[in-house]
């Protein structure tokens, strides 16, 4: 049972919330129903902020985004879930123990869900309580953003770390901080997180030039795409373009193509399944089955053909 030193939910009034994770921007006709905390950790928690959210059952909230890096977990409820932003669409599921990384930025113009109604824990990472904790003058997380992700040590630690803040923190600061550290070395070890001190302010590509690039590289992603024409449509060199892109979308060109690629060949491959993959492979820019078959499975841990039956 939740300690009465939890922070009640916010009035609905607010229209601010959070979609598995961090403070987030809402707006929408089911905003004031959608995704506001249920239970936030107490005042006097030392832990890495977190909140216990629902899990919509069926819902549209429009104009979401992260605040700070976070991460959710799924405590109960299952179903779908839609990310529209411009013209692409990310289709997910939503299930018990699976987990969801977002880095700083992270947006969408609208989400949906679908399916049973259930509970989130949600867990931030803003840059202040990160570098308390490491005890770094500054740390701060890089954190990339990661969809349906089952990691046993990860959920562990964020449901044993709700538990906590859900008692009032009754072991103590030494417990709620040993476990966020546990957690936040788990994830820069594990999932592509990196704990250190900031760069010096350093250029990175603006709002509109990342608009631009994703919306080119969907509509030539059968192309071979390389450094010069997108620093062009950037209006950058290519050195300065290859790493701007890298501070602004936490990976290199190369990767956020190939990964593009992938998204979308798991959508064909559930929605046509009897495409042949030397096809798919064709049409998505891949110089072969052989490679196409290989970045799939780096990037998704399965087989294309497994992914198409499972």
């Amino acid at each position: 049972m939740a300690s009465p030193d939890l922070l009640p939910a916010p009035s609905a009034g607010t229209r601010r919330a959070t979609a598995w994770g961090s403070c987030v921007g809402v707006s929408g006709t089911d905003a004031d129903q959608v995704m506001l905390p249920l239970l936030s950790a107490p005042p006097a928690w030392t832990g890495l902020p977190m909140t216990l959210q629902l899990l919509p059952g069926d819902a549209v909230v429009a104009q979401m985004q992260m605040c700070h890096p976070s991460l959710a977990v799924a405590r109960s409820g299952r179903g779908k879930r839609c990310y529209t932003t411009g013209r692409r669409a990310l289709d997910l599921d939503a299930s018990p123990g699976m987990f969801e990384l977002y880095g700083a930025g992270f947006c969408v113009d609208e989400a949906r869900w679908q399916g049973q109604r259930g509970e989130v824990v949600a867990l931030q990472l803003p840059a202040a309580q990160v570098g308390a904790l490491l005890q770094g003058d500054g740390a701060v997380l890089a954190l990339p953003t990661r969809h349906e992700l089952f990691d046993a040590r990860v959920t562990d630690l964020v449901l044993q770390l709700w538990d906590e803040a859900s008692q009032g923190g009754p072991h103590g600061r030494l417990y709620a901080q040993g476990l966020s550290l546990a957690l936040l070395g788990w994830l820069t070890s594990e999932h592509g997180a990196h704990a250190g001190p900031p760069e010096r302010a350093q250029a990175r590509l603006s709002p509109v030039q990342c608009s631009r690039l994703r919306e080119h590289i969907d509509e030539h992603l059968a192309d071979d795409l390389s450094v010069d024409e997108l620093a062009a449509l950037a209006g950058l060199s290519a050195a300065h373009f290859a790493r701007a892109f890298k501070r602004s979308f936490e990976r290199s060109p190369h990767a956020y193509v190939t990964e593009r690629r992938i998204q979308v060949a798991c959508q064909l491959l559930r929605a046509a399944p009897r495409t042949p993959l030397a096809q798919l492979a064709n049409q998505l820019g891949f110089a072969s089955q052989s490679h196409f078959t290989q970045a799939f499975r780096r990037v998704t841990g399965m087989t294309p053909g497994r992914w198409r039956v499972g």
